[in-house]
């Protein structure tokens, strides 16, 4: 299985992950000049934005590691794109990810603030 099928696969699970706990999903893989956001969901009155990670084991280091400061900027640029397109400036928003170890899935809120990114 090719890295794209599993990477959909994965966001799959991560979006059902996410509806179960009362999330709505706005967006799946939206593209931006900047990058992709892998979701962005709407949690109450927050917009979120989330990253997916998976890894099948640790002996490559854990998927959150996989978010270096390279990655945030382009989720935090993206997200900015999405916010003006849409006209959401007065709105709640949240950087989140899901990541994923073998079975185990964690919902990691407010990954980021977009302070440390400018």
């Amino acid at each position: 299985m090719n890295n794209r099928i599993k990477g959909k696969i994965y966001e799959k699970k991560a979006e059902d992950y996410l509806i179960s706990r009362g999330v709505k999903i706005l967006e799946r893989n939206y593209c931006g000049k900047h990058g992709e956001v892998d979701l962005i969901g709407l949690e109450g009155d927050y917009y979120i934005f989330i990253e997916v990670k998976y890894r099948k084991n640790s002996c490559f280091g854990e998927p959150i590691e996989a978010i270096d400061m390279r990655k945030m900027k382009k989720i935090y640029l993206t997200a900015i794109e999405y916010i003006e397109k849409n006209d959401i400036f007065n709105e709640k928003i949240r950087f989140d990810a899901i990541t994923i170890l073998g079975r185990k899935v964690e919902w990691i809120k407010n990954l980021i603030l977009g302070d440390e990114i400018c």
